[in-house]
């Protein structure tokens, strides 16, 4: 009763942190701090358009639909655990049920619905995420995308069969601007990095491991546009993601950070670029 009570505030607890975040953002003032702090206002909100709750509710089907999926899904075997398969496994697999595997790593609608705003309010030109599952968290940025006019998603997801549910439902919703790039992150991100245009909306997730998010960070630091938005998951997953966290938060590179109770927002803003 108590645990089920807890896990029905949490929404509450987190959109708080995200008008209070805003309210910051406000207060330092600048172009893009006041586009970050609409997006987070309106996701504090859980405001959407007519058209953003058409492609939110066509979302939110799909995801009832796979977290009651009966099959089994062949996930990486870490030993310690599944890590987005980032890091690429041992070789072996194990089975796991699709719908439980679902609602373990899918973002929540609450955090959902961020992206979304975060997406209509930044307009990027790409957005980069690390640990796709199966595709709920990256189908609203691409929908985001979508009603903005241009841009796309750039996800990466370790485990191949992982990577197949989650284009199966991009090709469901009719998401064309997505890339799903399969693979070990170490193996493959760097190339997308390569290519990409800058990204100016990043999504953090898949391996909660501290060492491995202050990596990935470092590694897409210097890739991304003059002013970003970086979001880790997670942040208080465990006591190496607390003190990662805490890092990163002090680090210069962020213009703004932000402890939104699970995960952490970071303004990037590259020295002596124009604000916009």
């Amino acid at each position: 009763m108590l645990k089920a009570l807890k896990e029905a505030v949490k929404p509450f607890v987190y959109r708080r942190a995200m008008r209070r975040a805003a309210a910051q953002l406000r207060a330092l003032g600048g172009e893009f701090n006041l586009r970050v702090a609409e997006g987070l206002d309106l996701a504090g909100r859980g405001w959407m358009d007519a058209e953003e709750r058409v492609w939110a509710g066509r979302i939110e089907e799909l995801r009832r639909r796979v977290y009651t999926a009966a099959e089994d899904i062949a996930l990486p075997d870490f030993g310690a655990g599944y890590d987005g398969g980032a890091s690429g496994g041992a070789g072996r697999t194990i089975s796991r049920n699709l719908g439980d595997f679902a609602r373990g790593g899918s973002s929540p609608p609450v955090w959902a619905v961020m992206h979304l705003r975060m997406v209509r309010a930044l307009r990027p030109e790409a957005c980069l995420e690390l640990g796709t599952c199966v595709g709920i968290s990256c189908a609203y940025q691409a929908a985001g995308l979508r009603l903005n006019g241009a841009g796309r998603v750039y996800t990466h997801e370790g485990a191949p069969a992982v990577a197949e549910v989650a284009r199966g439902h991009f090709d469901a919703l009719g998401l064309d601007n997505v890339e799903v790039v399969v693979g070990p992150f170490q193996r493959t991100l760097a190339a997308t990095l390569e290519k990409a245009p800058p990204p100016a909306y990043v999504f953090i997730d898949g391996h909660h491991d501290e060492q491995a998010t202050w990596d990935y960070f470092n590694q897409v630091e210097p890739f991304l546009a003059d002013e970003a938005v970086v979001v880790f998951d997670d942040i208080a997953w465990s006591a190496g993601m607390k003190r990662v966290w805490r890092r990163l938060a002090a680090d210069p590179r962020m213009a703004a950070a932000f402890d939104l109770r699970h995960l952490g927002l970071c303004v990037c803003r590259r020295e002596g670029a124009p604000s916009k």
